[in-house]
């Protein structure tokens, strides 16, 4: 990615040994700031990282529902989830228990402003693993503040089948966008 903003090693120290992807879309938002500690929805160019647009997702807080509405999820995501997963909240898509935590994870990347990254591996069904590391990168709108949480979902399943969010609260990293 040439021109690009580059992570600090102090930085990339804190994501541990996330996929080299994971580097790679966070410096794809970062040069999409322009001096904001968030860039704009309009301002991300997801061409920075074509490689990974089958990984990457984008989700709208929808104020009138007090959820997120997934607007975007690539091949690899609608694989693992079983389906496209567009036009649905987060709630429909995660369940009752896993909403919960999630929206009080992304309430405080939009308070923050924040980054976070997620890895986790599980036994699924007792038996193969499965790895996911997740990305969560806010986007703002102009005059609307923080309004859409754009991700990146690296799996690596037994089966291209995910019942549920891996939530491991120990794995969590979240990183204040004012130190990028």
């Amino acid at each position: 990615m040439t021109g690009a903003a580059s992570l600090r090693p102090e930085i990339r120290a804190r994501l541990g040994s996330a996929d080299p992807r994971v580097f790679a879309f966070i410096e794809g938002w970062m040069a999409a700031r322009h001096g904001k500690l968030v860039p704009y929805r309009d301002d991300f160019d997801p061409m920075r990282v074509p490689s990974l647009l089958g990984s990457a997702w984008l989700y709208r807080y929808e104020p009138e529902l007090g959820d997120f509405v997934c607007r975007i999820a690539g091949e690899q995501v609608k694989a693992a989830w079983r389906g496209d997963l567009r036009g649905r909240t987060l709630r429909e898509i995660i369940g009752d228990h896993d909403h919960a935590v999630v929206m009080a994870r992304w309430q405080r990347i939009m308070a923050g402003p924040l980054i976070q990254f997620g890895a986790a591996s599980e036994p699924e069904d007792g038996s193969a693993p499965r790895r996911v590391e997740r990305l969560v990168l806010p986007l703002a709108e102009p005059g609307r503040g923080i309004t859409h949480m754009l991700g990146l979902s690296l799996y690596a399943l037994s089966s291209p089948n995910l019942t549920r969010t891996i939530l491991v609260p120990g794995t969590t990293v979240q990183i204040p966008c004012a130190e990028l």
